[in-house]
């Protein structure tokens, strides 16, 4: 058989000895080789096929290549730990490594259909992020085939979430059950989780639930995931996190349980609550205005204030209010109709820049800070302007968002300075001076006691006098010249090229506008209140749930009963406070 293989290959002049590839197998559905379904046979299909290809000829150039949308990393590439008798030697029969690293995000993306800010909530504009599916589904190549409309792949993109199945389906079958790994699906591409690599979690939700496999370790047990800033996908999840079919206590319960498992990384938990408490906010904007189910509904742009209203008690909104109702000299609008756009969370390993913020705002994505930023924790991009102008990255601003989660101490170390003077651009780099006014939101989510307050009426400070006066005539000039750029108009301010600490001072106490929130519960967060439309939960089901997030962590000692639970206790000495 061998050698009448190689004589009809070399007939055909298939044979190579210059390494090229002469022929080339697809199998498509490889799951059929891995999948013993006959328990009679010890080794499964891909075995006999490995062996199989041993027949064919040295240097004869073949190459096969095994697709499934349904497998895991390592059905096909094991460890030779674990697949030592059944292995193909190594020499000239080689199994290669998987094939992960497919650089197709963003491809199809196309600035110049960016022409205003209104532009980036058109379909045709966001569906071009992420991977090449979404717009090609949206304007097929072809001119004799119709594309879809936009609901239609938003509702692919659920039934994605939810491991390929139809997601009416999968929600009459699964909405009173929901699964740890069908959480994570669907809050991955809005809240920025880390799953641990050598979690189970990893390789099922590359393979079923539309996550990233991003790197491999050498002995295939190390999976390191991600989920790309995706607004198709975002989209898509806010739709099943807000469907009222859907429970959102029992998916945050669900992730709760990944995290106390340890299949996901718990990092700082108060960073990933803010994160779901933000989004929750968002979300409740649009929910109340029931939009119709054939429109898009959660990537659109919403003032300041709306999005306050939606996150904030009425009594802690009114703290800030007046300040949202200023005049801003440079744009001439209020700043509470600033514009915000997010429906996701990346995390970002840079500070960024006024120009990472405008492409960020385009996108809809929020920022969670890279490890050790100094002085904030989320930055969400915001644009005072119109929505129907060119984006000049002159009008951005921010809202920097400082999170503790400190049990013990009611306002946290370093307040009222980590909330004013720490909170600013200035001191974490994105800039020396701003221009306009920015919202800095410090979020103690930890503390035992419900309260707000403006944290730069604590701080006691000597007035800037001079530098006062001159901004405000400067700012007052803004107002008459619009269109001076940003670089004119701190030119008007300083007169030398060296910013002082006097000036950072001065422009941080004239542009911050700062609010400081303790506590966490629907005495401080309105978004709070809007559970769900069942009877059968309230809000301090909700409640509870977010104040359980904020606390889960490993503990071997949780779900055993009560005589296992001693047991860990004693094996453990000194980690726990044992009964007298």
């Amino acid at each position: 058989m061998k050698n009448e293989t190689k004589s009809e290959m070399e007939n055909e002049n298939i044979l190579t000895r210059d390494n090229a590839i002469r022929c080339l197998f697809t199998f498509d559905e490889a799951r059929v080789l891995v999948d013993n379904k006959d328990q009679s046979k010890k080794e499964s299909l891909f075995y006999y096929f490995r062996h199989a290809l041993k027949l064919l000829p040295q240097d004869a150039g073949i190459f096969a290549v095994f697709t499934d949308t349904t497998l895991n990393i390592s059905n096909f590439s094991l460890s030779s730990k674990y697949d030592r008798s059944q292995r193909v030697p190594s020499g000239r029969c080689d199994l290669f490594k998987s094939f992960y690293l497919i650089d197709t995000i963003d491809i199809n993306v196309d600035l110049k259909k960016v022409s205003t800010l209104e532009d980036s909530e058109n379909p045709q504009c966001f569906f071009m992020y992420g991977r090449p599916l979404w717009s090609s589904l949206l304007s097929p190549s072809l001119d004799n085939i119709k594309g879809f409309e936009p609901p239609s792949v938003i509702n692919l993109a659920m039934d994605k979430l939810v491991g390929g199945t139809t997601y009416t389906c999968w929600k009459k079958e699964f909405k009173n059950n929901i699964s740890t790994v069908n959480a994570l699906a669907i809050l991955g591409p809005r809240l920025c989780i880390d799953i641990v690599p050598q979690s189970e979690y990893a390789p099922n939700l590359v393979s079923n639930f539309m996550r990233f496999c991003i790197n491999i370790s050498d002995d295939r047990k190390n999976i390191i995931t991600s989920m790309s800033t995706e607004p198709v996908l975002a989209e898509a999840s806010a739709q099943i996190m807000n469907d009222p079919d859907i429970n959102l206590i029992d998916i945050i319960n669900a992730l709760i349980s990944s995290l106390q498992n340890g299949g996901v990384e718990g990092g700082y938990r108060g960073e990933l609550v803010a994160r779901l408490l933000l989004l929750k906010a968002w979300d409740g904007v649009y929910k109340k205005l029931k939009v119709p189910f054939t429109r898009i509904h959660y990537s659109r742009f919403m003032t300041l204030s709306v999005f306050l209203k939606s996150l904030l008690a009425d009594n802690a909104y009114e703290k800030i209010s007046s300040r949202l109702k200023e005049q801003v000299s440079f744009t001439g609008t209020e700043f509470g109709k600033a514009y915000i756009k997010f429906t996701h969370f990346i995390s970002i390993s840079y500070t960024p820049d006024r120009k990472d913020l405008l492409d960020a705002l385009i996108r809809g994505v929020a920022f969670s800070c890279k490890r050790n930023q100094k002085g904030v924790d989320i930055i969400i991009p915001m644009y005072i302007g119109s929505l129907d102008e060119k984006p000049s990255e002159d009008r951005i601003s921010y809202i920097l968002i400082k999170i503790k989660n400190l049990t013990k101490d009611i306002k946290g170390g370093g307040y009222p300075q980590s909330a004013t003077v720490f909170l600013s651009p200035s001191s974490s780099d994105i800039e020396k001076l701003p221009h306009m006014p920015f919202l800095s939101l410090y979020m103690q989510l930890g503390s035992s006691k419900e309260f707000f307050e403006d944290p730069s009426e604590i701080i006691e400070t000597k007035s800037a006098g001079s530098r006062k006066r001159k901004l405000e005539e400067a700012l007052q000039n803004y107002s008459i010249n619009y269109n001076d750029t940003r670089d004119g108009f701190l030119k008007r301010i300083k007169n030398e090229d060296n910013v002082s600490d006097a000036d950072i001072k001065t422009f941080r106490k004239y542009f911050q506008v700062p609010l400081a929130i303790f506590g966490l519960s629907s005495e401080v967060y309105s978004c709070l209140k809007q559970a769900t439309t069942s009877t059968s939960v309230n809000d301090r089901d909700l409640e509870r749930s977010f104040k359980q997030l904020s606390t889960a962590w490993v503990d071997p000692t949780l779900g055993g009963n009560s005589k296992e639970v001693e047991v860990v206790k004693h094996m453990i000495p000194m980690e726990y406070k044992m009964e007298e």
